[in-house]
């Protein structure tokens, strides 16, 4: 069976066709014009099923008519929710979380790397513990430059700054790249203490995934797909469930 399974985030929409197991054909596009048409999506129209993980709740109306199952706390899915008030979840974390529950090595942590970063955690019992969510490195950048005078917007960099910043744009590139990355070892670091295992798969996915691998020892990538993968393990686990 194809799926077409989309992911619509704070800034970017991501999207491609699930089949065998694997995701294909995946594109993005802003998601400011994604809730503005669909039209340049032509799968929407094919009569696949669709299934979506979004934090835009605009996006319902612009999916309006269609035949969509939205990934959510309710329902069959490939991972329990018992453990956590899943009220507020977002779609994207239940969708990262179901891929890690299916198919990594558990327990298990998933950073997701984009607009904000998550950090969620699966144990042996495909049930999920919880997790973090903190400014990604461009938001904290927006923020400076946003809610001071004179600070610039300084862009994304792969390389991993040194501490002492010689000039502004150095320094900001320290304040924000270094407390990021800190904060995402640290956290990563107190999960594992708190489930008290003595080892955890680490994956990261999400755009700016790339600068976490590099820098985070035993931190693997998931794929920008994951996501998207894990879309499709909620429809398929939802599906069965009711046959």
């Amino acid at each position: 069976m194809k799926i077409l399974v989309i992911n619509i985030g704070n800034t970017n929409t991501q999207y491609g066709i699930y089949s065998g197991g694997e995701v294909r054909n995946v594109r993005y596009v802003p998601t400011s014009d994604f809730l503005e048409s669909t039209k340049n999506i032509p799968e929407i129209l094919s009569g696949i099923p669709i299934a979506v993980s979004t934090v835009v709740p605009a996006v319902k109306k612009t999916l309006a008519g269609k035949n969509v199952f939205w990934v959510g706390p309710s329902g069959k899915l490939p991972v329990s929710l018992k453990k956590v008030d899943s009220s507020t979840l977002g779609t994207d974390r239940i969708a990262n979380i179901a891929a890690i529950a299916k198919s990594a090595k558990l327990p298990a942590i998933v950073i997701d790397c984009g607009t904000a970063i998550t950090i969620d955690a699966v144990n042996v019992r495909k049930e999920f513990l919880g997790g973090a969510i903190l400014p990604g490195r461009m938001l904290l950048r927006k923020s400076l430059n946003d809610f001071t005078a004179q600070l610039p917007l300084v862009a994304l960099s792969d390389r991993k700054p040194k501490a002492l910043g010689k000039n502004t744009k150095d320094a900001i590139l320290s304040g924000t790249d270094l407390a990021v990355l800190g904060a995402v070892k640290e956290i990563i670091n107190r999960i594992i203490l708190e489930i008290k295992v003595e080892e955890c798969t680490l994956i990261a996915t999400g755009g700016d995934a790339g600068f976490f691998t590099r820098n985070i020892k035993g931190l693997k990538s998931g794929g920008r797909n994951l996501t998207l993968v894990g879309i499709a393990a909620c429809y398929e686990t939802e599906k069965a469930y009711k046959v």
